[in-house]
Formats: structure tokens, C-alpha cells, sequence
């Protein structure tokens, strides 16, 4: 399901991400350069939660609905210990 664009960053996995590092979307090939841009999530030992939305500006399409709707469903699941 395609629901916004990439925009100006991407950011995706490298080797020196977390072991525990998951993919959770991608927009493949943003650039034009092979590159994707990953949005992913992993915990720390500590039991932080991290959420990385793989591209800047998710925050500028956050009032489209279905990007709220992911947006809401990461934060209300986040929020559970």
C-alpha cells in the first residue's frame, strides 16, 4: 500500500544498525539510486521503544487519514508496557 512520498530524507539499514532492528515499511528506490528509504522499530535492552519513520516528511503528511491512522496505531502501541 502506497500512502505518501519520501520527500528530502531517507533513512535506512545499515550495519552498524541495532542487531534487533526491524523492517516494518520501505519505499523502495526513493532516489532513483537503488537506496530505500526504511521505516523501522526496534527495542534497547533497557526496554526503550524506537520507532524511525524512514523519511522526513511523514510529519507533514501525518493529517492524511491513513497516515494518522498508522501514526495513532504506532503511538497507542508504543504506549503499552
Amino acid at each position: 500500500m502506497s500512502f505518501s512520498s519520501g520527500g528530502i530524507e531517507a533513512d535506512d539499514v545499515t550495519p552498524d544498525s541495532p542487531r534487533n532492528v526491524r523492517v516494518i515499511a520501505e519505499i523502495p528506490n526513493l532516489y532513483g539510486d537503488g537506496r530505500n528509504a526504511d521505516m523501522t522499530y526496534y527495542a534497547t535492552p533497557a526496554g526503550a521503544k524506537v520507532f524511525a519513520a524512514g523519511a522526513f516528511t511523514i510529519a507533514g503528511s501525518v493529517w492524511q487519514g491513513h497516515v494518522r491512522e498508522l501514526m495513532a496505531n504506532l503511538w497507542n502501541w508504543m504506549a503499552i508496557d
